[in-house]
């Protein structure tokens, strides 16, 4: 017997597998063995479902969170050696890319403005 499973349980299922792939990603990059990274995932869709099991959310499709301390220091330090700056931060340079990219198109997008959705156009 074959029970269907709903929509919601689709997308649930999916936004957890996702959650462990990015921390398996993350940690990876930093050095973790992926058994460790990826155990490191599992414990946060384990808490995730434990401390708030039977809330709903919605995330806007523009929420992005603030570009965190450290990143923006490796930033700001960042002088165009990549192997210097994950040497200096004790990250691989893989992640340090990573890192720097993000920094920079957060950075990009707040100086250069949106030109269609511009409310001096209004």
């Amino acid at each position: 017997m074959h029970i269907k499973s709903s929509q919601m349980e689709l997308k649930r299922h999916e936004f957890f597998e996702d959650i462990i792939a990015h921390s398996k990603e993350l940690f990876t990059g930093l050095g973790m063995s992926e058994e460790v990274a990826e155990q490191a995932g599992i414990s946060f869709v384990d808490f995730i479902c434990n401390n708030w099991a039977g809330q709903h959310l919605t995330i806007p499709m523009d929420y992005h969170y603030k570009v965190a301390s450290r990143e923006l220091e490796m930033y700001k330090f960042h002088r165009g050696s990549f192997s210097e700056t994950a040497k200096k931060f004790n990250v691989s340079e893989r992640h340090c890319r990573r890192v720097l990219n993000k920094v920079y198109k957060m950075m990009h997008s707040k100086l250069q403005g949106d030109l269609f959705n511009n409310d001096e156009n209004k």
